[in-house]
């Protein structure tokens, strides 16, 4: 995937100052709606709606607290990167509202709750990544509704259920993480609608059943890993996966 070109771009151990800045434009843009503007100091309130930030991208900086609500009005937002952190609480629904967004990593902080189902608005979503965080419940199916997911990451949290067979309806699929979840049930063999699967990784569940015979049809696919889980079932006789590098069951 691309970069993308960012207005507010911090990585590690940026300056100070800088990320103060982020903080204070922040904390104002998404607090001060237009209709507070009449009446007002007008030049202060156009300049700062004129920001539109487009990336936001605050991985391994040691943050802490909770994600605000307002980040929901950041509708300019094509990227949110905030892995790697120790963000805690709930991830709040409101991001939803962004229906620019093409990126969303919250992976590797202390996220707990579900995972919103409004996600399902950010029609852009080309790639998210919740892994390891202590998200519980079920991988919501109106995950299904995002028909420009490349990157679907869930590993190592507390998920529940199963593989919602509504996900196959995502064609665009282009890895899948699931491991190291307390999921159950059937592999479903709609995950075969996959064209373009490279990786798929659902070790360390409680699967049961066969493995699908349409995920043996992938021609893209360079990763399969199920291993740890109740499969039973025998491998078809012919295999059409000529990408296949690791086969793991």
């Amino acid at each position: 995937m691309n970069p993308k070109q960012s207005i507010v771009c911090l990585s590690s151990s940026p300056p100070l100052h800088f990320l103060c800045f982020f903080l204070v434009i922040f904390l104002t843009f998404t607090t001060i709606p237009a209709s507070s503007c009449r009446g007002g100091n007008e030049t202060d309130c156009d300049a700062l709606l004129m920001i539109k930030v487009t990336s936001v991208v605050l991985d391994s900086l040691g943050l802490d607290g909770s994600l605000s609500p307002h980040v929901g009005n950041l509708s300019f937002l094509h990227e949110l990167s905030l892995g790697n952190n120790s963000f805690q609480g709930a991830i709040p629904h409101e991001l939803g509202r962004l229906s620019r967004l093409r990126i969303l990593y919250l992976y590797q902080n202390k996220f707990k709750g579900v995972i919103p189902t409004n996600i399902s608005r950010c029609s852009n979503l080309q790639a998210l990544g919740l892994s390891y965080n202590e998200l519980v419940g079920t991988i919501p199916k109106e995950i299904s509704f995002l028909s420009k997911l490349k990157f679907l990451v869930l590993h190592y949290n507390k998920l529940t259920g199963g593989i919602p067979p509504f996900l196959g309806n995502i064609t665009s699929i282009e890895v899948f993480a699931v491991k190291e979840n307390p999921l159950h049930g059937s592999i479903p063999d709609t995950l075969g609608h996959w064209k373009s699967l490279k990786e798929i990784y659902g070790s360390h569940c409680n699967f049961s059943g066969t493995i699908p015979h349409s995920l043996y049809n992938l021609s893209h696919l360079n990763t399969m890993n199920f291993g740890d889980n109740q499969l039973s079932g025998t491998l078809p006789e012919v295999i059409m996966l000529p990408s296949l590098v690791i086969l793991q069951l």
